[in-house]
C-alpha cells in the first residue's frame, strides 16, 4: 500500500468591491465583488487594515 504525502494548505478568503469600497469576510454574489485568496491569516488581516485605513467599509 502506497502512502500519500499530500498536504492540504488552508486558504483565507475575502471578497472586495472596488466600486462600493467594501471588503467582506463573507461570500458576496454579483459581478461587483471579486474573491481574494490569501495564504495566511496575517496577510489577510494586513490587507483588511490597509483597506479600512483607505476608506473601505468592512463587513
Amino acid at each position: 500500500m502506497e502512502k500519500s504525502n499530500t498536504v492540504t494548505q488552508e486558504v483565507y478568503k475575502l471578497w472586495i468591491s472596488q466600486n462600493e469600497h467594501i471588503v467582506s469576510f463573507h461570500e458576496e454574489e454579483g459581478d461587483d465583488y471579486e474573491q481574494l485568496v490569501f495564504t495566511n491569516q496575517n496577510e489577510k488581516m494586513d490587507f483588511v487594515f490597509q483597506k479600512s485605513s483607505n476608506g473601505f467599509r468592512i463587513q
